[in-house]
């Protein structure tokens, strides 16, 4: 019956909202609210780097500056 309803609509349930250009900006959305959540990065604008925002946006992540942040371990 999907297939059926697939081939005839047009309709893929996998797409959000049927558009390629909206599930770019859900899938980006998502990684924004991920990475901002507590714990995940502690504190990411940190480490990160904004090298340009159009055509797309594109952030280069300071690794080093990063593991510089975390606590070191101790035998």
């Amino acid at each position: 019956r999907r297939d059926s309803l697939t081939s005839t609509t047009g309709f893929n349930p996998l797409i959000y909202g049927n558009d390629v250009d909206s599930v770019d900006v859900a899938t980006r959305v998502a990684m924004v609210r991920f990475f901002s959540s507590s714990n995940t990065l502690g504190n990411f604008t940190e480490h990160t780097r904004t090298l340009r925002l159009y055509p797309r946006p594109v952030v280069a992540f300071q690794l080093y500056s990063f593991l510089k942040s975390r606590a070191e371990r101790t035998p």
